[in-house]
């Protein structure tokens, strides 16, 4: 199976990567989440529906500041970008405080964590990546039901 990174934020001790592929069902995308937020690092293995998804690609989208965009909730993980103008660094740079909890339904155990630097239009790439994959298995589900 192929994962498809849909999001790949920050760098060497405070870092997401999202990495997805689908699974043939409507609502089956296997997600690998990897995060280092020094000094504690690892991987997450969920499920997320295309609703997940599609929601995240539309908060990811968006261009107003400060904003909040979530992938998951309800009885799978949560995983919570708070996005605003960063505050020094280069020009246009985005501050994130990500959070992550292992199920939406109870906040605790998680993980907060702090990524500088990015780029304010980081969003619209992420946001295209998800929308591809949803076409794909959009596709794939056609083909499935032998619809053209």
């Amino acid at each position: 199976m192929t994962r498809t990174p849909i999001l790949d934020l920050g760098a060497g001790g405070s870092r997401l990567r999202v990495e997805t592929a689908y699974q043939g069902s409507l609502w089956h995308f296997d997600t690998t989440v990897i995060t280092e937020a020094h000094p504690w690092s690892g991987s997450l293995e969920t499920v997320f529906t295309d609703r997940h998804l599609d929601a995240f690609a539309r908060a990811l989208r968006s261009t107003e500041l400060p904003r909040t965009a979530t992938l998951g909730s309800d009885r799978s993980p949560e995983i919570a970008l708070h996005l605003s103008e960063q505050q020094g660094g280069p020009s246009g740079s985005v501050a994130i405080m990500a959070e992550m909890a292992w199920t939406g339904d109870d906040p605790y155990p998680f993980l907060r964590w702090l990524i500088f630097d990015t780029p304010r239009d980081f969003g619209a790439g992420a946001a295209a990546m998800i929308d591809e994959l949803l076409l794909q298995a959009h596709r794939q589900r056609k083909a499935a039901r032998g619809v053209s």
